[in-house]
């Protein structure tokens, strides 16, 4: 998959993001590079994505209740990164040809539901192969909702994040846009 430049946005961001998910493409089971696009198309945490039910999605909206705030989203099938011509009705696309069937969206091919820890070192198997390394921590994960976070401020501002996010105040969202110094203050 090749995106083009989002203007704002470092963009070391994506094309780490774009390698790990290569990766996974390449080396890994068919479920595990959609489900890293779910991830940053929705915005959503780890324990979300992996609860998704197809019966969650009605009328052309994902309907989540977040595991950890207990927020209710309606997410609109035509959600869209735009510099990534990534749309949740795409994934999910992805995800009905996968897996055919299953009762859960991120699901094997036998029809059963992953635990997060399965999701999560996937990831990390992902981020292994694709042969990148890091002089710090190496991202999780949950840095996919921070990038989400980043790229929908950029693309439909702070609110439209925020609530895409969950989250009740404003500060919490700007925890996620905070790149923690990886970028150069222009003065």
């Amino acid at each position: 998959m090749v995106w083009q430049k989002c203007s704002g946005i470092r963009r070391s961001y994506l094309e780490e993001y774009d390698v790990i998910r290569d990766a996974a493409d390449t080396y890994l089971p068919a479920w595990i590079a959609p489900c890293f696009d779910l991830a940053l198309v929705t915005g959503q945490r780890l324990g979300d994505i992996q609860a998704l039910r197809w019966g969650d999605f009605k009328d052309g909206r994902l309907y989540i209740k977040q595991e950890k705030t207990g927020m209710m989203l309606a997410i609109s099938e035509k959600t869209k990164l735009e510099c990534l011509g990534l749309s949740l009705s795409d994934v999910l696309e992805k995800f009905r040809a996968l897996n055919h069937g299953a009762s859960h969206i991120v699901a094997d091919e036998k029809h059963s539901m992953f635990a997060k820890r399965t999701i999560s070192e996937a990831f990390m198997k992902a981020r292994r192969a694709s042969g990148l390394t890091w002089e710090d921590t190496a991202p999780s994960f949950h840095e996919i909702r921070s990038l989400a976070a980043r790229l929908y401020t950029e693309e439909k501002g702070k609110d439209y994040a925020q609530k895409l996010l969950g989250h009740k105040s404003s500060e919490m969202t700007d925890k996620y846009r905070d790149v923690r110094g990886a970028e150069w203050t222009e003065i």
